[in-house]
């Protein structure tokens, strides 16, 4: 479980997620200096020294964003960041749906724990990784209801997926490629 899976406490409304996925689809960032996606099927160097590096950049990750730790609501704060919000404020009032703090910190949420899936995972991203994320993390299933059907599961992870990689976007752009190449694996269109 990653550490911003911790902040979010309550259940949000599915109308959350389904305004960020709407009002998110087509506005993520374009130019990325990652072009070609990593594949998490290749091996992994298993020793110590990897992990090591990784926690470290985890750590350093965190520190850059200055997002707290301690269960506190999310608010941008670093550029990237209100960069990420006010694109997301205006995709959504655009479309006629309303932002509040608790949309903020949600996207926030999204891309801080997409962006820590792929750094400890040594930014091998693919869509099992993608997949295997999503099911894993508690933010995730607080925010499908338990008694979705498979039908509507499908719908509710691929706009959760499609938030976070937005999110992601902004908030670690080196795996921009990545993880929209993992998106597109992952809920084909």
């Amino acid at each position: 479980m990653t550490t911003a899976s911790h902040r979010l406490s309550v259940a949000a409304p599915l109308a959350v997620v389904a305004t960020l996925a709407l009002a998110l689809t087509a506005c993520a960032p374009t130019e990325s200096p990652r072009t070609t996606p990593t594949n998490s099927s290749a091996p992994a160097p298993d020793d110590d020294k990897a992990m090591a590096d990784a926690l470290a950049e985890r750590d350093a990750f965190l520190e850059e964003q200055q997002l707290p730790l301690d269960g506190s609501p999310l608010v941008a704060v670093t550029e990237a960041q209100k960069q990420l919000v006010a694109q997301a404020r205006e995709r959504a009032e655009a479309q006629g749906g309303t932002w509040t703090e608790r949309e903020e910190w949600i996207l926030l949420a999204l891309g801080s724990d997409t962006c820590e899936s792929g750094i400890l995972n040594q930014h091998r991203i693919d869509a099992e990784f993608m997949m295997a994320m999503l099911s894993g993390s508690p933010l995730v299933q607080q925010l499908v209801p338990a008694d979705a059907t498979q039908s509507e599961l499908g719908a509710r992870l691929q706009g959760i997926a499609k938030t976070a990689v937005f999110a992601a976007g902004y908030m670690c752009p080196d795996d921009k490629a990545a993880w929209d190449s993992a998106l597109q694996e992952a809920f084909p269109e």
